[in-house]
Formats: C-alpha cells, structure tokens, sequence
C-alpha cells in the first residue's frame, strides 16, 4: 500500500509538472515571465485529469467487471453445485436451464448491445482444477428491427466464422430450425471446436431467436454433457401465461 502511494504521488508530481510546462511555455509565448498562473493552471488541469480518469474507471468497473460479482461469489466456496435451476431474465422474455455449478453475471449493457456471460464455477473451484477447460456460455440481446430471419443470420455467422482464421478448428454442421416458443423465430447450430492447448474437442452450439424488435444470439460450449451446450438448447421464450405468476408472485410474498 505505502509502495502504491508512492508510485501515485510519482504520477502525481510528473503529471503537475507536465501541466506546468505547457502552460510555462504559453506564458512565454504571451512574453511573460510570471508563474503564478501556470502554478494554479497546472495544479487544476491535475486534479481534473485525476478526477476524469477515477470517474471513468469507476463507470468501466460498473460496467465491465461488477457484473461479474455472482460468479465470483459462487466462486468462493470450495464446494463443487449440482443440480439444476431455472434462469429468467428479468424482464420476464426468456429462460434457460443452469446445470451443476453454471452461474450467470448479472447483464453487462453496451450501448445497444445487453450481454449475459455463464460460467462453470465448479470448474474453477481447488478440488476440479486440473479440469482445463470450461465450460460456459455468451447470450447478447440485441434490441434493433432486423430484416433477415435468425436461420438467414445463422448462415451469415456460420460462412464469417469458416471464412476466419479460426475456421480450420472449427467444423459447424448444417443450421437447423429450433422450437423457442411463444410465437418465435430461431435456428441452431451445433459445431466442434478443437483445442490448441489439448487433444481435447469442445462441443459447441450456436442459437439465434427473434420475437417482434429483438434478437438474442446464445452461443455456447464445453465438455460437459449438461453444460454450455446444454444451456444453450434450453433457451425459451417465455409466453403470457408464463409471466403472469412471475409478476404477480413478487405481491404475493409482500402481502404474506
């Protein structure tokens, strides 16, 4: 802590001096010779820059990297999860099934974008971690009209993934359609990805679901039988009579 202060206030110095300089050689530019302004110039550009760059570092840990807070919770005990439990978004759309110790973040929003991240925490926990690969999954709300139809979209991704350098480890099978419910459109495909690091292959799935102004791309993979790959096929929208207990279960617990 006393080392980190120091290397703070060596920033700090640097950063002040840095200020003063420029503001120095405008004063003599104006032919003057005072440094009285340049002191107070310099200190207050400082403390803006410092103030800038602490608020954008608070906002980008909101962000990016308190959403992660459940997952690392779960992560904290050494006990390995098993079973299975039902997650549903907030807003009531959808559902997926969380096998054994799969935790979801909570959302991440980027601008139009609303990203869901799942990890097996179990994998991660000191009784599996010679366990070398996880298995998770990455769901992303998109809420914008779109034209082309989630399989049209799931052909699109399929050719852009082969095309790329990554391709000749990845082999897709042919997309197919897929039951999402309550009145949706969505498509699926299942792939293998191979391991540069091991001999091991990773099952993969890809889906893509639309209902009315938004798209969800759920992509998932790992080794085990009821993992991302799972996760991924258990996507659901939920329909009318589905929602109505969840909204109302809230007042009724109140009330009790």
């Amino acid at each position: 802590m006393i080392l980190l202060s120091l290397f703070g206030l060596i920033a700090l110095a640097v950063l002040y001096g840095i200020f003063f300089l420029i503001f120095k050689l405008i004063w003599l530019l104006c032919k003057s010779k005072r440094n009285f302004w340049p002191l107070i110039l310099a200190g207050v550009s400082s403390v803006l820059v410092i103030a800038a760059t602490v608020l954008l570092a608070v906002s980008a840990f909101n962000r990016l990297v308190k959403p992660f807070t459940p997952i690392m919770e779960a992560m904290s005990s050494s006990e390995p999860v098993y079973g299975q439990q039902t997650y549903t978004s907030p807003d009531n759309a959808f559902s997926l099934t969380l096998y054994d110790g799969m935790v979801p973040s909570d959302w991440i929003r980027l601008n139009e974008l609303e990203v869901l991240v799942g990890l097996d925490t179990n994998a991660l926990k000191a009784k599996n971690v010679s366990k070398n690969l996880l298995d998770g999954f990455v769901l992303i709300k998109q809420t914008k009209p779109e034209d082309r139809t989630p399989e049209q979209l799931l052909e699109d991704l399929s050719a852009a993934i082969l095309q790329s350098e990554a391709g000749d480890k990845i082999d897709l099978e042919a997309v197919t359609p897929f039951d999402a419910g309550a009145n949706s459109a969505a498509a699926i495909v299942h792939g293998t990805v191979y391991s540069d690091s091991s001999d091991q292959i990773i099952p993969t799935a890809i889906l893509i679901a639309k209902k009315a102004d938004k798209t969800y791309y759920v992509i998932g993979g790992g080794i085990n039988e009821r993992g991302g790959v799972a996760t991924v096929q258990s996507f659901r929208f939920l329909s009318l009579a589905d929602q109505v207990p969840m909204i109302f279960r809230p007042m009724l617990q109140h009330n009790k």
